[in-house]
C-alpha cells in the first residue's frame, strides 16, 4: 500500500479538505462497480451507494456519518453516473431510509469484497503483530500496523477502541517476555544503582543531572569532543553498562525506548509502570553507551587527522626553508667558481656534486621531517585518553 494512503485508514466521517487527486483515487468507480450502482432506481440512491464504494475503498469501514458531503465529490461521482448531483447534501439525505443505508452498506462491502472482522482473524491479526512488531514500543503505533493489514486482507476495520484493546494486549505480552529476558542480562540490584546515579548533580557542569548530561553530545568540529566521550564512557563503564548484553531485539525498537525514556524527566519516568521502566532504563543506557562510543572513534579519527595535517604542513614549510637556504648558498658558490678559481672540470664536478647532493638532502629531510613531527603532535594527545582507546580496543567494545 502506498504510505500516503495509510493516513486514511480507520476514518469515521469523509474528511472535509480532501482535493481533487485524492477524490480521483478513491472515488473513480470501474465498469462493474458502475453496473451495480445502476441497479438503484433514484439519482439520490445511486449517488448514496457510490459514495458508500468510496468510502469503503478510502477508509476500510462503512460510512455511517450523517455529516454535509463536499460538493466535489458529488459532482464526481454524478458525472461519471451521468445523473444531476446536488450542490450540498449529506447522507440522510441519499440514503433517508435506514433499511436503505444498510443496503448499501451489504452492498459496498460486496463489491469490493470486504468482510466482517471474525474471531479466526483476529487470531491472525494477533500472530501477525507478535511477529512483525518492529520499532513500535507503544500500542498506538502498532495500531497503525494493525489498520494496514485488516485492509490489505479486504476486511472491515472494526471501532478503534476494540482495534487498541488488541494491539495494547499483544504489547503487554512482548514486554512481559522482553522483562524477563533483561531482568536476566541484567541484575535488579544494577538497575537499582542506575536510577540515583543519574538523578545526582553533574560534577563538572553546574544545573543539571547526570542523566541530563548523558543526553548531551560530546560531538565538536575538530576533535575536540575526545575528553568529553570518555567522560561519559568512563560514568556508563563504572555503572557497568558495558557488560550487559541486552536480549536480540531489532536496533529500532531499541532506539525506540530509548528515545521515549529520553523525553521523560526523572520525576515523570519515576511514575511510570515498571515493565516499561525495566525495558526502557536498559534501552536508553545501552544506547547512550553505543551511541557515545562511536562519537569517541569519530572524535579520535578527527583528533589524528588534525596532528596529521599539522604535522605535514610543519614539515613541508621546513623543507621549503631548508631548501631555500641551501639554493641561495648554491647560488652565491656559483659565482665564486665561475671566477676563475676552479678547472672548467671542477666547475662541472663541484656544480654536480651540489646538485646531487641537494636531491639527496632533500629527500631524506622530507621524509625525516615527517616523522619527527607525527611524533612531536602525537605527544600532544594526553596519555589517559590513549589508554583508555587502548582499553577499549582491546575490550572489542568499539569496534
Amino acid at each position: 500500500m502506498q504510505s500516503w494512503r495509510l493516513g486514511f485508514l480507520g476514518l469515521e466521517s469523509i474528511p472535509p479538505w480532501l482535493g481533487e487527486f485524492e477524490v480521483e483515487q478513491f472515488c473513480r468507480l470501474s465498469p462493474a462497480e458502475i453496473s451495480t450502482v445502476k441497479t438503484r432506481r433514484s439519482n439520490e440512491s445511486q449517488l448514496g451507494l457510490a459514495l458508500h464504494l468510496g468510502f469503503l475503498r478510502m477508509t476500510g469501514r462503512v460510512l455511517n456519518s450523517s455529516d454535509v458531503i463536499h460538493w466535489r465529490i458529488l459532482s464526481f461521482l454524478g458525472a461519471q453516473l451521468g445523473v444531476p448531483a446536488p450542490r450540498v447534501a449529506s447522507l440522510k439525505a441519499l440514503d433517508p431510509r435506514r433499511p436503505t443505508l444498510h443496503e448499501h452498506q451489504r452492498l459496498a462491502k460486496a463489491q469490493l469484497g470486504f468482510r466482517n472482522l471474525s474471531e479466526p482473524v483476529r487470531r491472525q491479526l494477533v500472530a501477525y503483530l507478535r511477529q512483525v512488531r518492529g520499532s513500535a514500543s507503544d500500542a498506538t503505533e502498532m495500531h497503525l500496523v494493525a489498520r494496514q493489514w485488516l485492509y490489505e486482507h479486504l476486511y472491515l476495520i472494526p471501532a478503534e477502541r476494540h482495534l487498541l484493546d488488541v494491539c495494547r494486549a499483544v504489547m503487554t505480552d512482548q514486554e512481559a517476555k522482553l522483562v524477563s529476558a533483561v531482568d536476566k542480562a541484567v541484575p535488579r540490584s544494577q538497575r537499582r544503582r542506575w536510577m540515583p546515579q543519574l538523578a545526582k548533580p553533574h560534577e563538572s557542569v553546574v544545573g543539571i543531572s547526570n542523566l541530563d548530561w548523558l543526553k548531551q553530545s560530546p560531538r565538536s568540529r575538530r576533535g575536540q569532543g575526545l575528553s568529553g566521550a570518555f567522560e561519559r564512557i568512563m560514568f556508563l563503564h563504572d555503572l557497568k553498562v558495558d557488560e550487559i548484553v541486552l536480549p536480540v531485539m531489532p536496533l529500532t525498537l531499541i532506539k525506540g525506548y530509548a528515545s521515549r525514556t529520553a523525553r521523560l524527566k526523572l520525576t515523570r519516568f519515576a511514575r511510570i509502570k515498571p515493565v516499561t521502566q525495566t525495558i526502557g532504563i536498559a534501552c536508553f543506557m545501552q544506547m547512550t553507551l553505543w551511541r557515545t562510543t562511536d562519537e569517541a572513534i569519530e572524535a579520535w579519527i578527527m583528533r589524528v587527522s588534525e596532528i596529521r595535517r599539522l604535522a605535514m604542513d610543519r614539515a613541508l614549510k621546513s623543507n621549503d626553508d631548508v631548501w631555500q637556504h641551501r639554493h641561495t648558498a648554491m647560488l652565491e658558490g656559483v659565482p665564486t667558481l665561475l671566477a676563475g678559481k676552479g678547472s672548467s672540470s671542477e666547475l662541472r664536478e663541484q656544480l654536480e656534486e651540489l646538485v646531487n647532493h641537494e636531491s639527496l638532502e632533500g629527500t631524506q629531510t622530507r621524509a625525516s621531517k615527517m616523522r619527527g613531527q607525527l611524533v612531536e603532535m602525537g605527544a600532544q594527545v594526553p596519555w589517559s585518553d590513549y589508554a583508555l582507546w587502548m582499553r577499549l580496543q582491546k575490550r572489542n567494545r568499539i569496534m
